[in-house]
């Protein structure tokens, strides 16, 4: 079988490298909800007796189902699809001249081994997947598990070896009239074979103070979802205001990685988004409010759960805003975080608090809808 993927023998290597071409096998069992998983090629993993495959090479279900591994290319625009990507696997071969760091950016699996180490995945095509890792000088190889019947997968020579990723940022609104501290998260990726130690975030919103914030120890090769604080300004013309995040190493004061994001501002009366530090694990995350249009010390308020693919602020925007409550929607802390068990549950329960205690809700007047 001829080596898949692609072969890279120049120096320099490529600052970018599509993942085009595999092989792919149906689903051998089932690894979704349930009490326990029956998949065939995990087991192999698991016991040990995983090896790589050939093009014909047979996988078996625990039940007996078997199936092969055949070839599979992208389309035109570089995305994998077929039946077998649903809940089956695709594996892909990238030959490097030099060992080098790169990006993983992928869409459309729950999950990839990538030279035998699990790593996450972005089951629902969001695009917020971007992980570090490390490429050898020669074969490395990719087992990615799907689940929804299409596949993009890429390598990204990154911009910087530790660097801010806006692609899965938590942001708030900002109130206009309203100054003071906010919390916001953004991606952190290390591309280092060391612990990130020491490193800050310098946010400063236009025509307010800069606000230094202290970032957490970073793993070795990995991506964190990290919190900073800003100034707001307490403007009320414009529509949006720009907030630069400036990424300073241990020891330095030129940053290392920039970027600049845009936040509405919005007007009393408007639904926003409003931004805590969780008490459940130290994540910063957000929920909506659709405020009541008629102002007093003990309006109702009303608790809304979204449904698959809704976020906090689409739900809130789905009502009309009431004279007699406030609508607040929970975020779940993801979009298809639709179940509200477990994570979900918790952080209903503590917007439910936050809110209470900031509108100032009537006790005997709260209700839960969605």
């Amino acid at each position: 079988m001829a080596t898949l993927g692609f072969q890279t023998s120049a120096i320099p290597q490529p600052a970018e490298m599509p993942i085009l071409e595999g092989l792919s096998i149906g689903t051998v069992g089932r690894s979704g909800r349930m009490a326990w998983r029956t998949d065939g090629v995990e087991a192999a993993i698991v016991s040990g007796a995983w090896k790589a495959p050939r093009e014909g090479d047979a996988a078996e279900s625990p039940s007996g189902v078997q199936r092969r591994w055949r070839r599979i290319a992208a389309g035109a625009d570089a995305t994998f699809r077929g039946p077998d990507l649903n809940g089956g696997y695709l594996f892909a071969v990238v030959e490097s001249a030099r060992e080098r760091p790169m990006t993983l950016l992928a869409s459309g699996h729950s999950m990839v081994y990538v030279n035998g180490e699990p790593r996450a995945g972005d089951p629902y095509q969001h695009g917020i997947s971007a992980v570090p890792i490390l490429l050898r000088a020669g074969r490395n190889e990719f087992l990615f598990h799907c689940g929804r019947g299409a596949l993009s997968a890429r390598l990204v020579a990154p911009a910087a070896m530790v660097g801010l990723d806006t692609r899965d940022s938590t942001l708030p609104d900002v109130r206009a009239g309203v100054r003071g501290k906010q919390w916001g998260a953004m991606l952190l990726l290390n591309h280092l074979e060391s612990r990130g130690i020491g490193y800050r975030i310098v946010a400063q919103v236009d025509g307010a103070e800069a606000v230094t914030t202290l970032l957490p120890p970073l793993m070795p090769m990995s991506v964190r979802k990290v919190g900073f604080q800003f100034a707001a300004p307490g403007r009320t013309q414009e529509a949006d205001v720009a907030c630069k995040v400036s990424l300073i190493a241990p020891g330095t004061v030129e940053p290392v990685s920039e970027t600049t994001v845009r936040l509405r501002i919005r007007k009393p009366g408007q639904s926003c988004k409003q931004t805590f530090v969780s008490r459940i694990d130290g994540s910063v995350q957000y929920y909506a409010v659709q405020p009541a249009q008629q102002k007093s010390p003990n309006a109702a308020l009303v608790l809304t759960l979204h449904g698959a693919g809704v976020e906090a602020i689409g739900q809130a925007d789905a009502y009309a805003p009431k004279q007699w409550a406030n609508l607040v929607a929970a975020t779940n802390r993801r979009p298809f975080g639709f179940d509200w068990e477990d994570w979900g549950r918790w952080d209903a329960l503590e917007v439910l608090d936050l809110a209470s205690r900031q509108l100032r809700a009537d006790p005997q007047r709260i209700y839960l809808t969605g």
